[in-house]
């Protein structure tokens, strides 16, 4: 067959299934694979099917469609929808990207996918992941990711895949569940709402706003379900009703777009005024006289961020994506859950499950799950709690294991997915393609109940240490030793080498039962066997968390001075020595750390919470701020015979040294910890004091924190007389 041919043969079968997907509902997928003379024929060849001014295309296709999409700019196009997405991943393969840009697609629209040759395509490994995750590309090894996603594409019936060199496959269309619906609501003929869901949830939207105060809504639905636009409906309704004032959040504001389309669709000018977009972390600031809140894809905006929007603002709707690229909304829903259910208990949780943009069964919705695995979850309850003792198992799993086992696979991803907020598509490409993984497992009957992901933080070499130390350079795949090298332990960390825990994950049953604690025992003991020297760990500082790395062995070695954009607390790393040659370097990096907390307590970190703060000094024993002794001046100050100013040399070094007795800090109760944390340690205001923990003013937060160093004094007497408080 001549060109001429083959090229009028594609363009006829493309007409035929665009046809099939509009009758049905939903949208096409087509995969082009060759070589790159052959993909720009095939793609000038679908000017003739969709206008160019109407497409969308990510990558590096050359003149098809006007808009360019690209890994930067890819989240302002979240919320928007094109007919047609040209997908290039010959230059690599931006799993997030795909993903996200899938879901823009509308009903009776097509997605075409680019790749190289099918049967080359990997072998030299994944450019785009050895762009943005690699330390050095080397001589990469083959791309476990894109082999297992190249067999997905060679054996499924959702996609079309033309490949060069062979003939054109039959076109077929697989069974959905009919078109898209729209829905009337009695009594409103011309109702926005497309969907029974939409309206539903609209409705409680509303209800959040006129009913009772504190009884947040989260919504959760899979995308293409008209969460967004809801939130836009239910904003304009209350608007031109009540003349309600709204904010909505979201991680950036191109991910309202389905919601501000909405308003500006239903509300003249003047009242779209009384909406408006602001940054999450902007909400927490000086912003007030708001009736509502919409927080949308919530899975992606750091959990503390989350919790103090709720407790600021009375009425707020949560709204996530289940299945998505910022973040999982099982993961989302599984932990906020619980702090829903303490400060709000009577929350209320509403499904999206209707799709709007694509009829049910779309196909091209059901291959980007099962590709990216975004459907998957972890092994029911039930399989775990009946499980006897015996039933359990630790086991190293291989990511030759993984590509080879897709049940396996898909239950390990599962558990990641459930323990975790932010688990992102390409946290599978990692999984299967990142060099020098370790993954530890405890396995009940073929089913993965708990694991821990390690890496390698290679240690620098001598020609990288300056430029690394003097603030110009970067490396990838070395966090540790640069963290460290910066802020503690100088060269000497920074030519260290480390195993950090990347992941880990326990199943909600086992939780509580130790089984964290025993796979980090038998992570230490085989990485302590096989050589290694440290195992470390970096993640959002939060009190609990910091306890449970001690309790097992781990020590603070250094605390960052910005909030991380994904957990919204500020990042610690954990530290273990597992090797007795390392143990004096781990006491001298802590004690340094520790002295350095002394005074970054005062400014950087002055709103570090008291909880914190107390984690990271329990069982130091660094005396840096003065000899922990009963001065006179300090008995003073606590029985009111002193000013608060006049005792602050002698009341910070015995705080500070009182606040490193875990025993005896147990022993003080929650308020007295506060007032001494924050007044003695961090030096706030005595407004900012009383404001944050509820006094009147200055008179009766001092008199509180008198008595709590009554307190402190009394449990160190007992403790210098070697008795217990009881």
């Amino acid at each position: 067959m001549n060109r001429n041919a083959e090229i009028a043969e594609f363009i006829d079968c493309v007409k035929r299934l665009q046809a099939r997907a509009r009758a049905a509902g939903g949208r096409a997928g087509v995969v082009l694979s060759g070589r790159d003379a052959w993909l720009e024929r095939h793609l000038a060849a679908l000017r003739t099917v969709v206008p160019v001014a109407d497409g969308w295309c990510y990558g590096d296709a050359p003149g098809v469609f006007a808009t360019r999409v690209d890994h930067g700019n890819c989240t302002r196009f979240l919320g928007c929808e094109t007919p047609c997405l040209i997908f290039d991943s010959r230059q690599g393969l931006d799993v997030n990207a795909f993903a996200a840009l899938s879901g823009t697609v509308t009903a009776g629209g097509m997605m075409v996918l680019l790749t190289p040759p099918l049967g080359q395509w990997g072998s030299s490994g994944e450019p785009f992941f050895l762009r943005h995750y690699v330390r050095t590309a080397g001589a990469a090894a083959p791309s476990r990711y894109v082999a297992r996603f190249v067999r997905l594409l060679q054996h499924t019936r959702d996609l079309w895949c033309v490949e060069e060199g062979r003939p054109l496959p039959a076109v077929t269309y697989p069974p959905g569940g009919g078109r898209p619906s729209s829905v009337h609501r009695p009594g409103e003929p011309d109702s926005p709402c497309r969907s029974a869901d939409q309206a539903e949830a609209v409705a409680a939207i509303i209800k959040v706003a006129t009913g009772h105060r504190r009884r947040p809504l989260v919504l959760v639905a899979d995308r293409g379900r008209g969460k967004t636009a809801a939130l836009g409906i239910a904003a304009a309704r209350l608007i031109e009703s009540d003349g309600k004032r709204i904010v909505i959040t979201a991680p950036c504001s191109e991910a309202v777009n389905a919601a501000m389309v909405q308003v500006r669709r239903l509300l003249s000018g003047d009242a779209r005024a009384a909406i408006r977009f602001v940054p999450p972390d902007q909400l927490l600031g000086d912003v007030t006289n708001v009736d509502l809140v919409l927080v949308d894809e919530a899975a992606a905006i750091p959990p503390a961020i989350l919790t103090a929007i709720l407790e600021k603002f009375p009425r707020v709707v949560f709204a996530t994506t289940i299945h998505g690229y910022e973040g999982t909304g099982r993961g989302f829903a599984l932990r906020f859950q619980a702090v829903l259910n303490q400060r709000t208990p009577q929350w209320r949780e509403r499904r999206l499950s209707t799709p709007i943009r694509w009829a049910a069964g779309d196909p091209l919705e059901r291959f980007v799950f099962q590709a990216m695995l975004l459907d998957v979850s972890a092994v029911d309850d039930e399989q775990v709690t009946v499980a006897e003792e015996s039933a359990f198992r630790l086991q190293r799993i291989s990511q030759a294991q993984l590509l080879a086992d897709e049940f396996l696979l898909q239950e390990l991803f599962g558990l990641l997915v459930n323990a975790h907020y932010r688990t992102r598509p390409s946290d599978l490409h990692f999984i299967l393609d990142a060099p020098a993984l370790e993954i530890f497992a405890v396995i009940c009957k073929r089913h993965v109940v708990a694991a821990v992901l390690v890496v390698t933080d290679e240690g620098l070499d001598k020609a990288a240490m300056k430029p690394v130390y003097s603030g110009s350079r970067r490396v990838r795949g070395a966090l540790l030793p640069q963290v460290l090298g910066l802020h503690a332990g100088g060269c000497i960390a920074l030519g260290e080498t480390y195993q950090r825990v990347l992941r880990i994950a326990v199943h909600p049953v086992l939780q509580r039962r130790g089984w964290g604690t025993r796979l980090l025992e038998w992570v230490s003991c085989e990485l302590a066997a096989s050589g290694h020297s440290w195992l470390g760990a970096c993640f959002g500082a939060e009190a609990g968390l910091l306890r449970f790395w001690r309790v097992n062995g781990f020590t603070p070695a250094h605390i960052g001075f910005h909030r991380g954009a994904t957990s919204g607390g500020y990042p610690v790393v954990v530290l273990k020595a597992l090797a007795g040659s390392r143990r004096p370097l781990l006491e001298q990096w802590r004690r340094q750390f520790v002295e350095s907390l002394a005074y970054s307590l005062i400014e950087p970190l002055a709103d570090l919470g008291a909880g914190v703060v107390l984690e990271l000094l329990a069982g130091s024993g660094a005396d840096v701020v003065g000899q922990d002794r009963m001065d006179p001046l300090l008995e003073a100050f606590a029985f009111g015979h002193r000013r608060y100013e006049a005792a602050l040399p002698v009341l910070v070094p015995f705080v500070w040294n009182m606040m490193q007795r875990p025993d005896c800090v147990a022993r003080l109760m929650p308020l007295h910890r506060e007032l001494l944390v924050r007044k003695v340690l961090q030096r706030h205001s005595w407004e900012r004091v009383a404001r944050a923990l509820g006094f009147p003013g200055r008179r009766p937060a001092e008199a509180a924190l008198r008595e709590a160093l009554r307190a402190a004094i009394s449990l160190a007497g007992y403790y210098a007389a070697g008795a217990t408080v009881r």
